[in-house]
């Protein structure tokens, strides 16, 4: 990992120690190779207090080579943490937080079922049927 990379993680991480999904990070952590489960494992073992937990998390990730400071900023991006990817790459989305947080309450405010009768939208032989939003059943989704 770069200098630079690791002076962002250790500067930020009383933000960063704010992190949500934590077991869904693990996941990730483990997914991009920055962990393998034993070692994640052992460092988890080492401390009780989950904030500790964290604050160890983040400082070993900067001892794991060149490529963990991308899979760090993608796996936080991937569990929902978005600002914490952009403490450390404010070019993870290019979209403001206004903008990220309307998108997603909007996604979160629409319901979606099934409705049989309806066309689906297919790729070639593709039986799925269509998606209809509440709102307007006449439009597939």
């Amino acid at each position: 990992m770069q200098e630079a990379d690791r002076t962002k993680i250790l500067t930020n991480l009383v933000q960063l120690m704010k992190v949500r999904n934590v077991p869904e990070l693990h996941s990730e952590l483990i997914s991009r190779e920055i962990f393998t489960p034993d070692m994640l494992d052992s460092i988890l073992a080492e401390r009780r207090n989950p904030k500790e937990q964290i604050q160890k998390l983040f400082i070993e990730i900067c001892k794991r080579g060149p490529y963990a400071f991308r899979n760090l900023v993608e796996a936080l991006g991937q569990t929902g943490n978005i600002r914490e990817a952009q403490l450390l790459d404010n070019s993870y989305l290019t979209h403001s937080d206004e903008e990220n947080d309307n998108a997603v309450e909007q996604h979160e405010q629409h319901e979606y079922h099934y409705h049989p009768a309806a066309p689906a939208l297919r790729r070639n032989d593709d039986p799925a049927p269509a998606l209809h939003h509440l709102d307007d059943p006449d439009n597939v989704l």
